[in-house]
C-alpha cells in the first residue's frame, strides 16, 4: 500500500519545489539512453500501447472503408490511432503542466492500451489544486475537439476527402473521451474533480474519496450493463463492444473499490508519528559478517542495523530486507558492507517528523528505510516502507 502512495506521492498521490520553466529554447521532446522525455518530464510508453494503437484501428477501419478501399482504409486508421494517441499524450500534459505550474513536482507521464496516467507529488494537496489539475486534462482533450472541427468546417471541399474524414473523426472521438473522462468514476477525471469538491464543501478528504468510489461503483455497474441495455443496437452486436466495454468496467470497478480502501489509509497520514513507527537500531562497525550483525540484532531486540565509520558516523542502514538476500549458508562470510547501501541526505528523518513529511522522505529518498535521529543528531532507530504498510493497512 505505502508503495502506492510513494508512486504517485508529493500522489494516487512535500517541501515547495521551485516552479520548473521551459523556453522555446528547450527541446520538447528528447531522448538519451533509451529514456524519453516530454518538456522535462520522463515519459514512458508501454508495450500494451501497441496493443491500444492496434484495437483502435480495428474500430476505426469502418470509418474508412465506406470511402476507400481496404488497404487505404486499414492504413488511415493506424494513422488515426496513432494520432489518438497523441491526443491522449496532449491530455496528460495538460494534467502535468498545470500540476507543475501549481508548484507539484511531476515525475512521470505513461501511456498504456487503455490510454495515460500523469504521476505528480501530491504531499501538501488542497481540494482546489486537485481539481483544477484534474480538469486540466479534459480542458485539453475539448480544445482539440473543436480545433479539429473548426478546421474539418474550414478545409471542406479543399483538402483530399481522407484529411476531411480524419479531422472530423478527431472531433468526434476526442469529444467523446473528454465526455468519457469527465464521468464522475475514479479514476476518470471526473471523478477526482467530483472528490475534490466534496473534500472541499465538506473539508473531508476521505469522505470525497470515497463519495467518487461509489459512484465510479455505480458508474461500473452501468457500463457492464450498457450492451445489454443497447440490444436494440447493432453496435451491441460486435464481440468488440462486450469486451470493451467489460474491460473498461473491470478497470473503473476495481480502481473504485481500491479507492474506497485506500481512503481509510489516506485519512490515517496525519496521524503518522515518528516515534511510534521506528524501530530499535544497534549501530554496527562495517567489517563484521552479515551473521555477526544477525547475532548482534538477536541479543540486543533490534531490528536494524545502522553501519558506522570508526568516528561514529551513520554510513548504511542493514534491515532483515537486505539480509535475507544473502543464503543463510553465506552469511557467515559474507560481510555487511558488502550488502549495505550508502545513506543519502534524504533517509535522514527527525524523530520529531509526522504525516506527510514521513511519507515525503520515503520517496525523495528512493530508499525502502529512513534513519530516525534526535535533536543532537543521536540514533533513535530505523522506519521501514514496511513499517508504515502495516500502519496503513489497518486503517
Amino acid at each position: 500500500m505505502v508503495s502506492h502512495y510513494l508512486k504517485s506521492f508529493s500522489c494516487t498521490q512535500s517541501s515547495p519545489r521551485a516552479r520548473s520553466s521551459f523556453t522555446t529554447q528547450r527541446l520538447l521532446i528528447s531522448t538519451q539512453a533509451k529514456n524519453l522525455a516530454i518538456f522535462g518530464i520522463p515519459l514512458k510508453v508501454g508495450p500494451s500501447a501497441l496493443i491500444g494503437v492496434a484495437f483502435l484501428a480495428y474500430i476505426f477501419v469502418p470509418r474508412y472503408e465506406r470511402f476507400f478501399d481496404p488497404t487505404v482504409a486499414w492504413a488511415a486508421a493506424v494513422g488515426l490511432a496513432i494520432v489518438i494517441f497523441v491526443t491522449v499524450l496532449a491530455h496528460e500534459l495538460g494534467h502535468a503542466l498545470s500540476a507543475r505550474a501549481l508548484g507539484a513536482k511531476v515525475t512521470e507521464i505513461s501511456l498504456y492500451a487503455l490510454g495515460g496516467v500523469t504521476r505528480f507529488e501530491r504531499a501538501g494537496s488542497t481540494a482546489g489544486r486537485d481539481g483544477v489539475i484534474a480538469a486540466a486534462g479534459p480542458a485539453v482533450t475539448l480544445v482539440i475537439a473543436a480545433a479539429s472541427y473548426i478546421l474539418a468546417e474550414l478545409a471542406a471541399g479543399a483538402v483530399p476527402l481522407i484529411i476531411e474524414v480524419t479531422l472530423i473523426s478527431i472531433a468526434q472521438i476526442s469529444l467523446i473521451l473528454a465526455v468519457f473522462n469527465l464521468a464522475p468514476a475514479l479514476p476518470l477525471d471526473g471523478g477526482v474533480i467530483l472528490s475534490s469538491l466534496v473534500w472541499g464543501v465538506t473539508k473531508n478528504k476521505q469522505l470525497g474519496i470515497r463519495f467518487a468510489a461509489v459512484t465510479g461503483i455505480l458508474i461500473a455497474l452501468l457500463i457492464l450493463a450498457s450492451p445489454y441495455l443497447l440490444a436494440t443496437g447493432s453496435i451491441s452486436q460486435s464481440w468488440v463492444f462486450y469486451v470493451f466495454t467489460a474491460l473498461i468496467a473491470a478497470w473503473i470497478g476495481a480502481t473504485s473499490i481500491r479507492a474506497w480502501q485506500e481512503a481509510g489509509a489516506i485519512a490515517k497520514i496525519p496521524e503518522l508519528r515518528t516515534r511510534d513507527l521506528v524501530r530499535k537500531a544497534i549501530p554496527v562497525p562495517s567489517d563484521i559478517t552479515v551473521s555477526e550483525g544477525v547475532r548482534r540484532a538477536r541479543d540486543n531486540k533490534a531490528g536494524a542495523l545502522v553501519v558506522c565509520s570508526a568516528s561514529g558516523v551513520p554510513e548504511a542502514i542493514v534491515t532483515d530486507a537486505e539480509v535475507r538476500r544473502v543464503p543463510p549458508a553465506k552469511q557467515p562470510w559474507t560481510s555487511i558492507a558488502s550488502i549495505m547501501a550508502p545513506i543519502n541526505e534524504a533517509q535522514k528523518v527527525s524523530a520529531s517528523a509526522t504525516g506527510e513529511s514521513i511519507l515525503r522522505a520515503m520517496y525523495e529518498s528512493r530508499r525502502p528505510s529512513l534513519l530516525i535521529t534526535d535533536d543532537e543528531n543521536r540514533i533513535v532507530g530505523v522506519l521501514t516502507s514496511d513499517d508504515l504498510n502495516r500502519v496503513l493497512k489497518s486503517a
